[in-house]
Parts: structure tokens; C-alpha cells; sequence
């Protein structure tokens, strides 16, 4: 259904069209001279005609007005790099009509308190369209929009609603849905709050601690590698809680609660562990051959290759730019060192793990329960002290989270300030008074006509 103040407009502009058919049909539109005596015939009526136009912006103004309160807009707009290319924040292909999906109106309706309407309805007052329209079919023309507008207008089922409200509610909805769609994860740092450590091995129990410490340190790491700078609400910073974290693993851990159980030879069943240990250091030996061997292996092939052969490497190439280069190019002595230094980083790590079952071996061999319950209690304290680290952890990487989603997707109202609504009908008044005139002319045409032909025969 057409809006009230385009049927006024399209009347004004076919009664002009009425008075332009008229005035051709008379035939003198091309007389200058009669055409000039037309508009001075307006005389008296140039006052009348104005007031008249004027009457019709004043009606078109609160016309306008009437229809600013029917309807709003809000634009979304898209703040990452990715969206440029037509796509997500996580590279993923871009739909405009996710925007007013039923999922975001459903929530808009929650959170807005919407009475009596439901999504189906909200849908059919509101559209969404990117908010500078590209040519495809053109290449200078094509462009991927990162600005989408959200328009709202109000119907049967939504009169009783706020349209500035709808739309503001609607587009929050969305930013909400699409943070939390692309939010980063934090189930690495959700740690299991209830760990029976009293049925662990203690040595194993230090494992644990351990190992759910370097998890969390490492993904701390991480993100102060991504921003350095960011300090949430409670002052906390990626460095500072990876700090916290590597002293608690370094001074807790392996200090005191490791020292104090390997020193104290405190295990549950010390046979069953020290039994453990001597197995994996069967299994350990034997990964340690097979790498020490592989690494012969492989220094063995590289003594076989002729030194003239290695200083073949260079080989002509074209760049990207089509220029001529000789460029190097990898032979088998490259790879076999790459191959060699990996073999002999895996048996100097597999080494030290024989060495540190070794040392356990022989610290738990007739070990007992004595001091069992100091050590229960150290551990139990420490993984309490890492429960509340990983929490705060989380609220850091929360709230990290939440603030680059805010930054990347942005939210805005487009309101018709009086001004703009003031401008619009002076511009409608200005062409209805032309309007006017024509037809002043076209209802005088007659008159006009043999006025001019009397003062031509006269001469």
C-alpha cells in the first residue's frame, strides 16, 4: 500500500501533467510570447497560488511527521576485514538475511517485551537491504556491502508498537545473536571442579596439576601474542595471568609439592607405581633406539652425497612479476639434516623422561603413606588456587572477547530530523507552486491564445 504523501504528490504531479496536455493541445506552447503573457497574467494570483503551495508543505510536513512516527531504520554495519570479501568473521560465506532471521526477531520480541505480535508478523513490516547497492554486471560498479539497512513499518498486527523501538531491539537482537555465534570458546579453561585426588597415585596427582597448568599458561600465552595490551575489569592481563600460572607450576608444584613427595617417598601403593614406571621405561627405551637409529640413518645418507652435487641447487625461475632469476631449490642432504635434527631432538626429550622414571623409581621403591595426608592437603590447595585462576582467566578472555565482537559489528539509528523533514517539504511546496502555475496557464490558454494572435494581427 502507497504512503498517504506519495498519493499526494502523484495527484499534484497529474494534475500538472492534465495542465501540460492542455496547454500542447492549444497549441501555442511553443509561442514564446504567449507563454511569457501567461506567467505575467499570474498577476494577483502569484499570492494566492503561494499561500496555496505553501498550504500543501505545511500538509506534506505534517504528513511526513505522521510517517517518521509509522516507520524507522537502523543500520548494521560490518568493522572486520573479512566482511569486505563477502564473509564472516571467521571466513565463513556472509547472509544478509540472518539479520531478520527467526531466531533475531523471537529475541527481539523478548527483550523488547513486544506485546500481542509474533515473528511471523514482525517479519512482514520489516525489510533489509545493503545500504549502497553494487552493479554486478558491471566490474568498476561492483562492490561487497558491509552496511545493511534495517527499515520498519508499522501495520495492523504492529500499530501499537514503538517503530524506533522495533527496529533498535531487532538490530541489538542480531549484534547479540552474531557475538555470541563468533565469540572464541573457553572450554580449555573450564576445569573439571570436582577431581578425586584422593584416589590418585599423589605422583600422578602432581602429573595432573601439572599438565592442566601448562593448558592454561599456553593459552594464555596465546592471547598476549594476539594483544598485549588488553586489561579487563579487574586489571588482569593475558602476561600477567600466564605469569601467575608458570609461578604456580614452577614454585608449587615442581618445588614443593614434587620435592616434598619424591623426598618423603610418599605413594599409596609403591609397588604398583614403581612397577608403572619401569614398564613406560621399556616402551621409552625402545622409541629411543628408534629414533637415535633413525638419526644414524639419516647422517649416514648425507656422508654418501658428492660434495659437487650439493652446490648444484640454483635453477631458472620466473617471478610473479615475470622477470628471470636463478633461484635455490631444496636437494636431499636439506631434508635428510631437517629429518636428523628432529631425531635428535626426540632422543634427548625421550632421554630425560627415562632419567626423570629413573629418579622416581628409585625414590618410591619402599615408599609409604606416612606423610600422605600433608601431601592431599598441598594438592587439594593448589588445584583450588588454579580453579580461581582459570576463572579469572575466563572473565579475561570473556570480556577480550565481547569487546573486539563490539568493535567488529556496530549498530546504528538513521532518524529524519525535523530539518530534514522541513527541507523535504519546502522542496514539495516550491514544485507544487509550479505546478499551480501551469495550471493557472493551461485554465487561461484560451484567453492567452487570442489575446496574442489580436496583438500580432494589430501588427
Amino acid at each position: 500500500m502507497a504512503k498517504p504523501s506519495v498519493i499526494l504528490i502523484g495527484a499534484v504531479l497529474l494534475l500538472a501533467l492534465l495542465a501540460l496536455l492542455r496547454i500542447f493541445r492549444l497549441g501555442f506552447s511553443f509561442r514564446f510570447s504567449t507563454l511569457r503573457k501567461g506567467l505575467a497574467s499570474v498577476g494577483k494570483m502569484h499570492i494566492l497560488l503561494l499561500v496555496l503551495a505553501t498550504i500543501f508543505g505545511c500538509v506534506m510536513f505534517v504528513q511526513y511527521s505522521g510517517e517518521a512516527q509509522r516507520s524507522a531504520s537502523a543500520v548494521v554495519t560490518l568493522n572486520f576485514a573479512e566482511a569486505s570479501n563477502g564473509q564472516n568473521f571467521d571466513g565463513t560465506r556472509y547472509n544478509m538475511s540472518d539479520i531478520l532471521s527467526e531466531e533475531v526477531l523471537e529475541r527481539a520480541i523478548e527483550d523488547g517485551g513486544f506485546p500481542n505480535v509474533t515473528a511471523e508478523q514482525l517479519a512482514k513490516c520489516l525489510s533489509v537491504s545493503p545500504k549502497v547497492q553494487g552493479d554486478s554486471y558491471n566490474e568498476d560498479s561492483y562492490h561487497i556491502a558491509t552496511e545493511f539497512l534495517i527499515y520498519f513499518t508499522k501495520d495492523e498486527h504492529t500499530s501499537h508498537l514503538n517503530a524506533e523501538n522495533v527496529v533498535q531491539r531487532v538490530a541489538q537482537a542480531y549484534k547479540s545473536l552474531y557475538v555470541e555465534h563468533f565469540e572464541s570458546t573457553f572450554d580449555v579453561l573450564e576445569l573439571d571442579q570436582e577431581v578425586a585426588f584422593a584416589d590418585m597415585e599423589y605422583l600422578d596427582a602432581v602429573k595432573y596439576l601439572d599438565k592442566e597448568c601448562s593448558k592454561l599458561e599456553y593459552y594464555m600465552t596465546a592471547m598476549d601474542d594476539e594483544n598485549n595490551s588488553f586489561r579487563d575489569s579487574n586489571g588482569n592481563t593475558f602476561s600477567g595471568m600466564a605469569l601467575r600460572i608458570d609461578l604456580l607450576e614452577d614454585v608449587q608444584i615442581a618445588e614443593n609439592l614434587y620435592a616434598f613427595i619424591v623426598q618423603n617417598s610418599i605413594a599409596k601403593d609403591a609397588d604398583a607405581y614403581v612397577g608403572r614406571l619401569e614398564h613406560a621405561n621399556v616402551l621409552l627405551d625402545y622409541d629411543k633406539q628408534r629414533a637415535s637409529t633413525s638419526y644414524e640413518i639419516c647422517n649416514t645418507a648425507i656422508d654418501k652425497y658428492d660434495e659437487r652435487m650439493s652446490r648444484v641447487v640454483l635453477v631458472p625461475t620466473w617471478d610473479n612479476d615475470g622477470e628471470f632469476y636463478m633461484g635455490r631449490t631444496k636437494i636431499g642432504t636439506d631434508t635428510l639434516s631437517v629429518k636428523a635434527y628432529s631425531y635428535s631432538l626426540e632422543a634427548a626429550a625421550i632421554q630425560k623422561e627415562l632419567e626423570t622414571n629413573a629418579g622416581e623409581i628409585k625414590a618410591m621403591t619402599g615408599g609409604t603413606e606416612q606423610h600422605g595426608a600433608e601431601a592431599l592437603e598441598m594438592i587439594e590447595q593448589i588445584y583450588d588456587t588454579l580453579l580461581q585462576y582459570a576463572q579469572d582467566a575466563q572473565v579475561l578472555v570473556r570480556e577480550y572477547s565481547e569487546t573486539q565482537m563490539n568493535q567488529c559489528i556496530s549498530v546504528s539509528m538513521t532518524e529524519a530530523s525535523f530539518m530534514d523533514l522541513a527541507v523535504r517539504s519546502a522542496v514539495v511546496a516550491i514544485i507544487c507552486y509550479g505546478m499551480l502555475v501551469l495550471v493557472w496557464i493551461a485554465l487561461k490558454g484560451k484567453k492567452l491564445l487570442a489575446a496574442d494572435n489580436a496583438s500580432r494581427f494589430v501588427h
